[in-house]
C-alpha cells in the first residue's frame, strides 16, 4: 500500500494520462496498471478535471487537398568499365 504520492519524474504525463483512463475504465488499462492504480494516489499537480481537451479540427482548417510529392527519379546505372 502507498501512503505517499509515488515520485514517477519525467513520465508523469504518461501515468497521469494512464490514471484518467483507469479512472474512466479501469478494463481500458492493462492488469498490470490495475493493481499500481488500486491504491495509487497521485501527486498534488494532478488534478481529474485539469485534462487537457482533446482537440477538435474544424473542417475549414484542413487542406483543401493533399498531394503527395513526386518519387525521385532512379541514379542512372554506372557504365561498366
Amino acid at each position: 500500500m502507498q501512503d505517499s504520492p509515488v515520485n514517477v519524474g519525467a513520465n508523469a504525463w504518461l501515468v497521469d494520462e494512464l490514471y484518467r483512463q483507469y479512472q474512466a475504465n479501469p478494463s481500458s488499462v492493462s492488469a498490470s496498471w490495475q493493481e499500481f492504480f488500486v491504491d495509487y494516489k497521485p501527486g498534488p499537480a494532478f488534478a481529474a478535471d485539469d485534462a487537457p481537451e482533446a482537440a477538435t479540427i474544424t473542417e475549414a482548417e484542413l487542406p483543401a487537398e493533399v498531394s503527395s510529392p513526386s518519387p525521385s527519379p532512379s541514379p542512372s546505372p554506372s557504365p561498366s568499365p
